[in-house]
């Protein structure tokens, strides 16, 4: 159930990223879509930039210098991490984290520094606005609250992994109305190794005993990478190299991983991380939660 529908969602996403692309194109004659290799010789003067490389902080400020000559004064950089502020990479660059897979959500973080000028935080709504994507705004103590959000569910997920519960049973009983895809396929989908960078970023600004949980996650990712386990792409990952059978839910497991979910949501809240309003925006298009009126974090 959970990888048939990422995979579904995958199989989706070019034609609405083209169909996306086309309407953009057919509402302005003088708008253009390109990929670029920052090694050519760039000459055009770009309105609108995307930096999507590894969760490398170097290869990120690399990209962005080698393609300075490519930018006018008020060219909107943006950068596509999942992991690291806007601001440590380069002055004046915001931060637009699409959610994976873009077409399951049409969600985006807008992740905004503080010195930001208001003429490039409404150029950053109007871009997101005309590709027909919904902005989740953070600032950069809020930033990549969706991610954050999943990482306790994951740290236990690991730590039931070497208790020595078959991991097949935890992906399956991560599944609920918050989450419809299991923790595990989501984290193989993505690719462990991209996965292993963010959350070594995470423990970068992360304090207290979330260094001490991340620190777990992080060791277990690494083991698997270390091993060339790095997901769908290399066909070998927490689960989706494992043999495809129907695998029912533990109820016990179900309940504790769901209720580390509330408890995060609701932590989130009421440290004013997330709004109401941003938690179910996040929750119900970038998550594809069912969230019905009942369902509470309190």
């Amino acid at each position: 159930r959970s990888s048939e529908r990422l995979d579904e969602f995958k199989k989706s996403s070019e034609k609405k990223i083209c169909r996306t692309l086309k309407i953009i194109a057919d509402s302005n004659e003088n708008t253009r879509a390109e990929f670029i290799n920052p090694l050519d010789n760039l000459s055009s003067q770009f309105e609108f930039v995307i930096e999507s490389t590894t969760e490398s902080i170097y290869e990120k400020r690399a990209l962005i210098l080698s393609m300075s000559h490519a930018f006018k004064s008020d060219t909107l950089i943006m950068s596509n991490s999942s992991s690291i502020l806007p601001s440590a990479i380069g002055e004046g660059i915001v931060g637009l984290h699409f959610f994976h897979p873009v077409s399951l959500s049409l969600v985006a973080e807008g992740i905004i520094p503080q010195q930001i000028s208001s003429a490039k935080r409404e150029k950053l709504k109007h871009f997101a606005d005309r590709i027909g994507v919904a902005l989740v705004n953070e600032d950069e103590t809020s930033a990549f609250a969706a991610n954050r959000l999943l990482l306790p569910l994951q740290v236990e997920a690991v730590r039931l992994i070497k208790s020595g519960i078959d991991p097949r049973i935890i992906d399956s009983s991560s599944i609920s109305n918050y989450l419809p895809f299991g923790a595990l396929t989501l984290l193989d989908t993505i690719g462990l190794d991209t996965v292993l960078s963010a959350v070594q970023n995470y423990r970068g600004f992360a304090g207290g005993s979330k260094q001490y949980e991340l620190a777990v996650l992080e060791s277990a990712l690494a083991e698997k990478v270390a091993d060339g386990f790095l997901g769908q792409k290399s066909g070998k990952g927490f689960v989706c190299h494992l043999q495809k059978i129907p695998i029912s839910p533990d109820p016990k497991i179900s309940a504790r991983l769901e209720r580390i979910f509330r408890l995060t949501c609701r932590e989130f809240l009421e440290s004013e991380i997330l709004t109401a309003d941003q938690l179910n925006l996040i929750l119900t298009r970038a998550l594809g939660s069912d969230i019905s009126p009942e369902l509470s974090f309190f």
